[in-house]
């Protein structure tokens, strides 16, 4: 026969279901220092991603300056002109221009020592603004050699 209290609770299930109670309390926290686990395993990585993410961006920005440098110096022996007219009608019209105005400056520009060519696209309407050129010298010392005895 089970036992009673006196008001008439069935003392066994009561402790039955603390047993369950009890089980159940701890499974969960089980599971609970389990999860706290992971947690700071997560939140430890976390820290280490942050930290590797911060040198990512730091090597970032310094290969963005070092690329700057770099194109800013390999244009170094570019001569932009502007106002030189344009003639549709020859090839190589920008390129003939710089060395007829190299010519008149008494420099020594032979075809081998330039590159050249205009900026943007051919718009034969807006005829009074011709484009820009761009000058390529095959040396520096070209370059500073046109551009000390223009100015």
């Amino acid at each position: 026969m089970a036992k009673t209290s006196s008001k008439g609770i069935n003392l066994e299930s009561v402790h039955s279901a603390l047993l369950e109670v009890k089980s159940t309390v701890s499974s969960i926290w089980d599971k609970l220092v389990g999860l706290e686990s992971k947690l700071e395993k997560v939140q430890n990585e976390n820290v280490k991603l942050k930290q590797e993410k911060q040198k990512l961006k730091c090597l970032m920005h310094t290969e963005y300056f070092r690329t700057d440098e770099l194109d800013q110096y390999s244009r170094r022996e570019n001569v932009r002109i502007f106002g030189k007219p344009e003639d549709y009608t020859v090839k190589d019209d920008a390129k003939k221009q710089l060395l007829k105005l190299a010519g008149e400056l008494d420099i020594s520009l032979q075809e081998k020592d330039i590159r050249v060519h205009r900026l943007g696209k051919k718009k034969r309407s807006n005829a009074d603004k011709p484009r820009g050129i761009i000058a390529r010298f095959v040396s520096y010392a070209k370059k500073q050699e046109f551009i000390k005895e223009k100015n």
